[in-house]
């Protein structure tokens, strides 16, 4: 994973969302940059290009509370670590991931060998995923694929 539990990590949605608090739940926003790449040139030695759109921003949080970590699998109780909710713990016993003050509910990551899968209490819980514009925690769904940096 490259991160220890106990240190502080990002994490981004794949690749174009991100985790903001909004009304007391998580909401995805997107803030976007664009890239430009040289792919070939054209018969008259003119540079071909091509373009992409993508958000870069993420929330700090932290697994600070009965973390543990198995077959590149690891979870805990996650504390928020951004300035917004900074200090607040994650809860989904919805299914909506909502900031609370006192912790609720174990996430785990699934290593998925190039990203991760989130989901509620175990392995095989509930994925996270992105419904609308917020993100839940839905039984069957496709699983949201994660980055953690």
């Amino acid at each position: 994973m490259g991160a220890l539990l106990r240190d502080r990590f990002r994490i981004q949605y794949d690749p174009t969302k991100q985790f903001l608090f909004w009304d007391g739940e998580y909401m995805a926003f997107q803030s976007s940059y664009k890239n430009t790449y040289q792919i070939g040139s054209d018969a008259m030695g003119k540079p071909v290009t091509e373009s992409e759109t993508r958000t870069t921003t993420a929330v700090w949080i932290k697994v600070a509370a009965d973390s543990w970590a198995k077959d590149d699998n690891w979870g805990g109780y996650v504390r928020v670590e951004s300035a917004t909710n900074e200090g607040m713990w994650i809860d989904s016993k919805d299914g909506w991931i909502k900031a609370v003050p006192n912790k609720a509910e174990h996430v785990v990551f699934v290593d998925k060998f190039g990203h991760y899968e989130i989901r509620q209490g175990s392995a095989t819980g509930r994925p996270l995923v992105l419904q609308g514009s917020r993100f839940r925690f839905v039984s069957g769904a496709e699983p949201g694929r994660f980055q953690v940096f």
